[in-house]
């Protein structure tokens, strides 16, 4: 997992990975700067920035300095320190992450990857409008929104009621993910045995134990409740999965970093609910 996946709680000039990095979410945790919003960026765009809080079109500015080839990640412009402080980091590699850019067409399209499985979830995003941002969770008759707190929703308009293969998943007609000569960005996420787990989990009253097949824990854990309103939540080693207090933020927020819950507990397997998280049905994504 640490060759395809990177935390760093102390970014300046740089985010340092270990590995030449493809993706790059970003955070201010503590608001002390100019940018409070989570900035997402990749190889593939390169100096382009999204919001993951917003609908807004992608921005080239002055955050990201580009993207070395070997030890660091998407940062280094001349305001990156105003967005800093936190910083987690993908590499793309089969049965884990992909990344693909489109164009659409606005009919029913199969755009290709390279994740070789089947990607679990997806997050697609209309770089040059503000469109919401489309999550596939899984279900191919419903989505959910990455920039906000909505439940599910059935709409064959997203996916076509087509399930992702091997090779290729399907996008239908909705403006959020098909537009006619529209440029899309699309994040596949898999799970691999021993370095990430995707699934769903009812949490209900007591205690819930989500085994994801790790043997030392989860370094990353992100929950949103999917029967109900409820925000995209992200746990962190660097900041604490502990037996406390554990910090955590919000992809759909530009809220500084919550430190006085105790919502999420360690699992050498996974991770565990706590019983303090509100009661429900969820999606999750872990990494070892």
């Amino acid at each position: 997992a640490t060759e395809v996946f990177a935390i760093d709680g102390s970014v300046g000039a740089t985010a340092a990975t270990g590995f030449p990095a493809d993706m790059m979410l970003q955070k201010d945790i503590d608001n002390s700067g100019s940018y409070d919003d989570f900035a997402l960026t990749d190889r593939l765009r390169n100096t382009m920035w999204l919001e993951t809080s917003s609908t807004s079109a992608e921005t080239n500015g002055s955050i990201f300095g580009g993207w070395d080839s070997n030890t660091t990640a998407g940062n280094g412009g001349s305001n990156a320190s105003l967005w800093g402080e936190h910083a987690w980091a993908w590499k793309r590699a089969k049965g884990f992450f992909d990344i693909v850019a489109y164009t659409g067409t606005g009919s029913a399209l199969n755009v290709t990857h390279s994740l070789a499985v089947a990607p679990e979830m997806m997050w697609i995003k209309n770089r040059g409008v503000a469109d919401p941002w489309a999550v596939y969770y899984g279900d191919n008759t419903d989505y959910l929104i990455l920039d906000t707190t909505a439940a599910t929703a059935d709409n064959a308009a997203w996916w076509n009621d087509t399930s992702p293969t091997s090779s290729v998943f399907t996008v239908n007609t909705d403006h959020s993910v098909n537009a006619s000569g529209e440029k899309y960005i699309a994040y596949l996420f898999a799970t691999l045995a021993g370095v990430s787990k995707l699934g769903t989990v009812t949490h209900s009253g007591t205690s819930t134990d989500v085994a994801c097949g790790f043997s030392a824990g989860a370094r990353f854990v992100m929950l949103k409740r999917s029967d109900a309103t409820g925000d995209w939540y992200i746990w962190d080693s660097v900041r604490g999965i502990i037996a406390g207090d554990d910090p955590y933020v919000l992809l759909n927020s530009t809220a500084a970093t919550v430190t006085n819950t105790d919502l999420i507990d360690p699992l050498a397997s996974g991770f565990q609910i706590s019983g303090d998280f509100t009661d429900g049905d969820y999606i999750f994504y872990a990494i070892a």
